[in-house]
């Protein structure tokens, strides 16, 4: 029977931390969200849970109707002589909840004061003007470290036309070059030429290839707004 009490209270402790770690992360995730909902630039969000000392893959922002989190548990009936230690334990455990509950809320309200003033720092800027910060926010349940990153797009368009008309250009330098090889005796250079040539070209057609990427995703990961950071390799 004391074994079994025992297990009734530490049941209890971890179930209701539980339930607590959930709200809490849960809260943070709305609140960076809200906060952030302004940015129109790409952002990467990593979140480390407080409790189970574990990363978060962010792939779902919880909606405001969302149910809480719903785990029926009451306090366990202690009839033991341990009784007054464990109702020690759940004193102790219900006094640690509250403190935390406080600190994280002060947390919390740090947290996001800081993130809106990022945000306003970045509406006031160039829409062409470039930056790439990172941001490490304490919450109630967790962590959460911020990727935002901007590009210009019209540097992006221009290298990328850039490199496309250098391309184009390579590749016509090389036939002239070629057609004019072989009015001369010297017609079987060709053969290097061409061999020479077209490796330079897919050289620069890789280039090409590499840009048009990096516009593509960049302007993928605009539309998509908040998105968990990827593990880094």
């Amino acid at each position: 029977e004391e074994v079994t009490e025992f297990m009734r209270v530490l049941k209890y402790t971890m179930i209701d931390a539980l339930r607590q770690s959930y709200s809490q992360v849960v809260a943070d995730i709305r609140a960076l969200t809200k906060v952030t909902e302004h940015i129109q630039d790409p952002m990467e969000l990593s979140y480390s849970i407080n409790l189970l000392a574990c990363p978060l893959n962010v792939d779902v922002v919880p909606a405001k109707d969302d149910p809480p989190l719903s785990v029926s548990f009451s306090p366990p009936k202690l009839v033991t002589d341990f009784s007054d230690a464990y109702r020690s334990i759940l004193l102790r455990h219900a006094i640690q909840s509250r403190e935390h509950e406080v600190s994280g809320n002060q947390a919390r309200c740090i947290a996001i004061q800081d993130m809106r003033a990022v945000a306003f720092q970045i509406e006031k800027l160039q829409s062409e003007q470039e930056y790439n910060f990172s941001i490490r926010l304490e919450g109630k349940g967790g962590t959460a470290i911020l990727q935002v990153e901007r590009k210009s797009l019209t540097r992006l368009r221009f290298e990328a036309s850039r490199e496309v008309l250098v391309t184009l250009a390579v590749a016509a330098l090389i036939l002239v070059s070629g057609y004019a090889l072989l009015q001369t005796d010297f017609g079987g250079l060709v053969f290097i030429l061409g061999f020479v040539g077209f490796g330079v070209l897919g050289i620069l057609v890789d280039r090409v290839r590499d840009k048009l990427t990096e516009i593509h995703d960049y302007e993928r990961k605009r539309a998509a707004g908040l998105t968990p950071s990827r593990p880094r390799e």
